[in-house]
């Protein structure tokens, strides 16, 4: 959140910024791959880009994200995708995200009181008041530290905290089976209230 914070009032906003956790590791795969998405042109104003990411239920993602493009760099591919609807799965894992200064200032409006894992929260906020996208393949690799949920009442606990938002998913979702996503960025669907229109 301080983060957030900082790019909202310490930038101009001309630029995106990539957030990482403390044991993501950069190479240069990760650099290519952040330089092609931003040919694509996607990319206007108040968006995420998550560069990795986990399922709990990928069954359920042909209807929650909506491919983009499919694109290949240094023989490794990967999908961008748009989440479309209020998911009912966490996707979750905040290791490494790009956003830019209108997502730091969407991301802040609902933060207090905090009820779920920030990575949890990135998905419901990005989806209701940001543009968030999710990049299939993970762009970054992770040192494999040590957990700071390592002990036996942390991972109960954690493992409560995650039931409990499961199930406000799948209770609160707006995704259907019967509603194909776009799959052509031209036809984005955006939600209401975004500052700037993906075309």
């Amino acid at each position: 959140m301080l983060v957030w914070r900082k790019l909202l009032q310490e930038t101009d906003g001309s630029e995106d910024f990539l957030i990482l956790e403390d044991d993501a590791i950069i190479t240069n795969q990760t650099v290519d791959v952040y330089d092609q998405l931003q040919k694509m042109g996607l990319f206007r104003h108040n968006y995420i880009i998550k560069l990795a990411n986990i399922y709990r239920m990928k069954w359920l993602c042909g209807y929650e994200l909506a491919s983009l493009d499919s694109f290949s760099v240094n023989n490794t591919q990967y999908v961008l995708k748009k989440c479309v609807c209020s998911t009912r799965q966490n996707l979750f894992n905040a290791g490494a995200y790009v956003l830019d200064q209108d997502a730091s200032r969407a991301l802040l409006t609902e933060f207090f009181p905090m009820r779920f894992h920030v990575d949890t929260y990135l998905h419901y906020t990005g989806y209701k008041l940001s543009n968030l996208f999710v990049v299939e393949n993970d762009v970054v690799e992770f040192s494999g530290r040590l957990s700071t949920h390592s002990s036996e009442e942390e991972k109960v606990n954690r493992m409560l905290t995650e039931f409990k938002e499961q199930l406000l998913n799948l209770r609160s979702s707006d995704c259907t089976f019967f509603r194909p996503p776009a799959h052509l960025p031209g036809n984005l669907q955006t939600h209401k209230g975004d500052t700037a229109r993906l075309q």
